[in-house]
């Protein structure tokens, strides 16, 4: 029971490094630690034994083909998990692409916007900057009017 308690602390904490690496790091953790084999006691401590062992039997008395079963269990209960958990990655990646675009275009039309009120504001000035040219024109033209000669 030592060897497949050491194996399964040893499979845990390597699982864990990996989840911890990758993007969804609390997703994984928390689908390991809520692991029907953690609940069961295995890997946590000695005295429980976990779904591969006999009731009768102590620590080492496993025959070949009962570790290799729970070997066997062990391996696809991390497979489902971590495909559950790639499911989970590819749903959490489609979900960032989705917002990314979103984000992309909403910017994209906040730039045009402020383009457009640039410009409208552009145009405004130019008509007032005509405007206080007239007005200089017809204040010289005035002023030209009224000197003596």
């Amino acid at each position: 029971m030592r060897r497949k308690k050491r194996i399964w602390d040893d499979t845990f904490q390597e699982i864990l490094q990996a989840c911890a690496a990758s993007e969804n790091e609390r997703i994984c953790i928390r689908e390991l630690e809520d692991h029907p084999c953690r609940q069961n006691g295995e890997g946590k401590s000695g005295e429980k034994k976990g779904p591969g062992v006999p009731a009768g039997k102590g620590e080492g008395d496993a025959t070949p083909d009962e570790e290799k079963r729970t070997e066997d269990d062990m391996f696809q209960e991390i497979l489902q998990a971590s495909g559950a958990s790639d499911t989970e990655n590819r749903t959490w990646r489609i979900t960032l692409v989705n917002r990314m675009d979103r984000d992309r275009v909403e910017r994209r039309k906040a730039q045009e916007k402020e383009r457009d009120v640039q410009q409208g504001m552009l145009a405004l000035l130019k008509q007032q900057k005509n405007m206080l040219e007239t007005l200089v024109d017809l204040q010289v033209q005035q002023t030209h009017a009224h000197l003596p000669r």
